[in-house]
């Protein structure tokens, strides 16, 4: 049973409704297109306020698991987003090695013939854009921020 974005399981629990989950997806999906104009902090600032409002309107639902994958999701969605603003390979190795990433793996990286998706889940991607990174360029946790406002109802 579904009611105002929660779903009522059988012994009384509040869940995230899948078309909630649904909607949330398309609305991060609008903003975090890769042909957008806007730079990485613009972009991550709007992401705040949508997931910031989100959050606290399903805040009482038990959805950990759920906001550990959308989360990564995400991840991987700005991993594009910031690899595409590159445009060439030389872009993209200046970046990669810019984070720390070592020479030949960023040009292995960077002449690669795969896409934005695939390159945004590879090695070099990892290393250099890992959790540190995303909370230095100014990253809303939806997890971490879950962790805080969750509260086992009596």
């Amino acid at each position: 049973m579904s009611f105002l974005g929660y779903s009522l399981t059988l012994w009384g629990n509040l869940r995230l409704s899948e078309t909630s989950e649904q909607r949330l997806k398309e609305k991060l999906k609008k903003i975090t297109q890769r042909n957008r104009g806007v730079n990485l902090e613009q972009l991550l600032k709007e992401l705040k306020t949508v997931l910031q409002g989100w959050l606290h309107y399903f805040r009482l639902a038990q959805m950990k698991s759920k906001l550990i994958k959308i989360e990564g999701w995400l991840r991987r969605r700005l991993k594009c987003f910031r690899l595409k603003q590159c445009k060439r390979a030389i872009g993209i190795v200046r970046l990669l090695t810019k984070l720390g990433v070592e020479k030949t793996l960023s040009w292995r990286t960077a002449l690669s013939g795969k896409g934005w998706w695939r390159l945004s889940n590879s090695p070099a991607l990892n290393i250099g854009m890992n959790n540190k990174w995303f909370i230095e360029q100014g990253f809303y946790s939806p997890t971490e921020n879950y962790k805080q406002l969750y509260r086992n109802p009596l």
